[in-house]
């Protein structure tokens, strides 16, 4: 037995290992190199990727720069009474959401806005309540901290 494996070991590590260059052809036509006879496919390739044309897209001028400067300032104006209206409504929502001697958002009320608008507050669970806005329709509920006094 010992004969066997000794001269099956010899037999093994005496043969000269041999390997052969491996030599890889691209079949893919649309990759650049490969065989030269793909020549035509890839000159195919090319000019049906140059073929191809952009959407055009015309662009308009800026808003403002067709504005007058009594327009322009008519705009501001307007906004600067929107941003009032919002910062009133803000406030107005604000005191009523708000418990004035602890600071915090009074959990499980619903505050009528007007307009058919309504914000509800939930009670709080880990330290987070959720809001939602209503228009009667479609809801919006967000999720805000809440810290315990």
């Amino acid at each position: 037995m010992r004969f066997y494996l000794r001269t099956t070991c010899l037999v093994l590590f005496s043969l000269n290992a041999s390997a052969t260059e491996l030599v890889h052809h691209f079949s893919n036509p649309s990759f650049i190199g490969g065989d030269a006879n793909k020549g035509a496919d890839l000159l195919n390739s090319a000019i049906n990727q140059n073929s191809y044309k952009a959407p055009v897209v015309s662009v308009k001028p800026h808003a403002t720069t067709s504005k007058t400067a009594l327009q322009l300032y008519a705009d501001k104006i307007q906004t600067a009474l929107l941003n009032n209206i919002s910062s009133a409504q803000t406030k107005a929502i604000k005191d009523q959401i708000i418990d004035p001697t602890t600071g915090y958002i009074v959990p499980n009320i619903e505050v009528p806005l007007g307009g058919g608008y309504t914000i509800t507050t939930s009670s709080p669970i880990n330290n987070t309540m959720s809001m939602r806005i209503s228009d009667g329709i479609s809801n919006t509920t967000f999720t805000v901290p809440y810290l315990n006094q």
